[in-house]
């Protein structure tokens, strides 16, 4: 634990006292824990949204979300705000550690780093595997990623930048479900080849800069950018449909949040449709019905380096995770598994390496955020 992070906890120990309540496992609890409130927060969160039809264009439909009632109306400072404008630094481990990165937070304004999100430069280019929030915390974090360019192990630039851009489905569901290091270069390995990339490090980046995915963009991104502003601007999320089959989901606090990610998730889900080719349509029926699967899904406490709560989520119909604060659910991210997957060499992050990051960031679950 860093520092910082360590002072900071000390310092709120009265409050963790009050809030600290153990979760079981399979995320249930006894009486008066944080499972059960957590499953409160989540069946809240989904019965509070509203999918609506879809958007079609080719292959590729998309399903506005809008909420019911009003939820968390925090204005968040997103990864790539927070990088370009200074008030977060990303660095290598001192020499350099393939599964973790060194943060350092600036600013006490509220913060909120969507799992699946790449920076690149350092020694190679990394996709972080959890949700972050922060707010009234300044200091270090150890941030746990993955690698995304297995080929490259030099420094470019002695800081991190933002890579502006989601993993693919496959990618962001192993970084999610924690699937391990050769599952997530297995999927950038496959992305890669789908779309005839062309790369010297085997960087996932390549995904976006190939032929296939820029004649592909500009024509998606016409039909589909504007989604953002239906319903009067109050869309918070969307699920995702390609080849008449839903993929994905990814539903926020607020619309404001939304909008400034929603220019990476559309990119994401245009670079897998561009990979497929049925033109079928899905209708809203089984984009709602994806919701529901989330509530029948099992829960499990997940440790975060943030001060958020995380969670996963799994079933036969449903995986993902959502991070938690005192207010409720901030982001809630599913996936189906419609997506074809790769064959990783070896598929689970070695035990060891999970023991290091667990004795490297073991803050995480129990901390709620201050109140705004």
């Amino acid at each position: 634990m860093s520092k910082s992070m360590r002072t900071w906890l000390l310092s709120t120990t009265a409050l963790i006292l009050t809030f600290s309540l153990a979760a079981g496992p399979d995320g249930t609890r006894a009486e008066n824990g944080v499972a059960t409130s957590a499953a409160d927060d989540l069946e809240s969160f989904c019965k509070s949204m509203w999918v609506h039809e879809g958007v079609l264009h080719k292959n590729l439909v998309v399903f506005p979300v809008t909420q019911r009632a009003a939820g968390d109306s925090t204005t968040y400072t997103t990864l790539d705000e927070a990088l370009e404008s200074g008030k977060v630094k990303i660095t290598e481990v001192g020499s350099g550690s393939v599964p973790t990165l060194r943060m350092e937070i600036l600013s006490i304004e509220p913060m909120f780093f969507m799992a699946g999100e790449v920076v690149t430069g350092a020694k190679q280019d990394r996709i972080l595997t959890h949700d972050l929030l922060f707010r009234g915390f300044k200091g270090d974090v150890d941030l746990p990623v993955y690698c995304v360019e297995q080929g490259r192990w030099t420094s470019m630039s002695d800081r991190f930048s933002a890579g502006k851009i989601l993993g693919s489905t496959a990618l962001r569901q192993s970084a999610v479900m924690k699937e391990g290091q050769h599952t997530a270069w297995a999927e950038v390995q496959q992305k890669n080849t789908e779309m005839d990339a062309t790369t010297s490090t085997g960087t996932f980046q390549a995904t976006y800069e190939s032929e296939k995915y820029q004649q592909a963009e500009a024509e998606f991104m016409d039909k589909l950018r504007d989604i953002v502003s239906m319903h009067g601007g109050q869309v918070c999320g969307v699920v995702i449909a390609i080849d008449g089959k839903v993929v994905s989901a990814d539903l926020f606090a607020n619309p404001s949040l939304f909008r400034k990610l929603w220019p990476k998730v559309l990119k994401a889900a245009i670079a897998d449709a561009t990979t497929a080719d049925d033109s079928s349509l899905s209708d809203n029926t089984a984009a709602r019905e994806i919701l529901g699967a989330a509530l029948k899904a099992k829960l499990t406490a997940q440790e975060n380096p943030s001060q958020g709560q995380e969670f996963s989520l799994t079933s036969e119909k449903v995986q993902g995770s959502f991070i938690r604060t005192s207010s409720g659910v901030t982001h809630l991210a599913l996936f189906t598994g419609a997506i074809k997957r790769a064959v990783p060499a070896e598929d689970r992050e070695p035990q060891i390496q999970i023991q290091q990051r667990r004795q490297n960031n073991p803050m995480s679950n129990r901390l709620p955020l201050p109140e705004a």
